[in-house]
């Protein structure tokens, strides 16, 4: 298994950032790094931490107090999940 760190973007690492807290949607995450013009160029970087392992998909319901992750998440719903580091996501956050 390999140790090597993905080398970030700025972009990603806004997105890594946003995330390093708390649970987000893709609203929020606009809203933090301020890219909201920008949505094609955030939306493909989000897909490719996602595709990477450092960021997971959670949807909410009503019947659930607690977010329920997406074992297999489309690029076409972003707009509907809320978003978490992994651990290996939040390794990111020391080494960037």
């Amino acid at each position: 298994m390999s140790t090597q760190q993905k080398k970030l973007t700025v972009l990603e690492k806004e997105i890594v950032d946003a995330l390093a807290n708390d649970y987000e949607n893709l609203a929020q995450i606009r809203e933090m790094v301020n890219l909201s013009e920008m949505n094609a160029l955030m939306t493909s970087a989000l897909w490719s931490l996602i595709q990477e392992k450092y960021v997971l998909c959670y949807l909410t319901t009503p019947t659930k107090t607690e977010m329920e992750a997406v074992a297999q998440p489309e690029r076409e719903s972003l707009h509907d999940y809320w978003f978490a580091l992994t651990k290996k996501g939040e390794q990111l956050l020391t080494k960037t």
